[in-house]
């Protein structure tokens, strides 16, 4: 869904093929999820929202799941989000929404610049991964008070990442 708008039709058509068991969001609109969400009462297949700041409403609003390109430093708080969506908790989903949405902006940074090596410097802070070596971007480039930040994002939420 990357930049390409889908019609109903078009989603229906696909969901027809006798191979495709499920669909990831990452559209970012309401529009499309609730066109998925409205194609999923008449076609049996999996949803998962891929856009990171949509995860609690996708799972109050009926999606399977999630899988954003976050998980990997947010995975803790995802499964806070689902669980709270479970309970009714919608006020702590919608807290730990915002809780990813921070820690996501302090580690790619503005405009997601370092979306690949900030992620891995964080990763490897938290002693998940041993390099943050990234082909994307080069580590050398990003700035020492940007990686300050990112290791203090890591510290203050520490208990609630990977």
């Amino acid at each position: 869904f990357n930049g390409i708008a889908l019609t109903t039709e078009q989603l229906r058509d696909i969901l027809s093929h006798p191979r495709i068991v499920g669909l990831k969001n990452s559209s970012g609109t309401i529009r499309t999820r609730k066109e998925l969400l409205f194609l999923k009462r008449t076609i049996d297949f999996d949803l998962f929202e891929g856009d990171e700041w949509g995860i609690d409403e996708a799972l109050i609003g009926g999606c399977d799941g999630a899988v954003v390109g976050f998980a990997s430093t947010g995975v803790k708080l995802m499964k806070d989000i689902a669980v709270c969506v479970d309970k009714g908790d919608l006020d702590g989903a919608r807290e730990s929404q915002f809780a990813l949405i921070d820690i996501f902006h302090k580690v790619y940074g503005p405009g997601a610049m370092w979306w690949s090596s900030g992620q891995k410097y964080a990763l490897q802070y938290l002693g998940i991964i041993s390099s943050a070596v990234s082909r994307v971007e080069s580590q050398q480039n990003m700035p020492e008070d940007f990686k300050a930040g990112i290791r203090a994002c890591m510290d203050a939420y520490r208990d609630r990442l990977a």
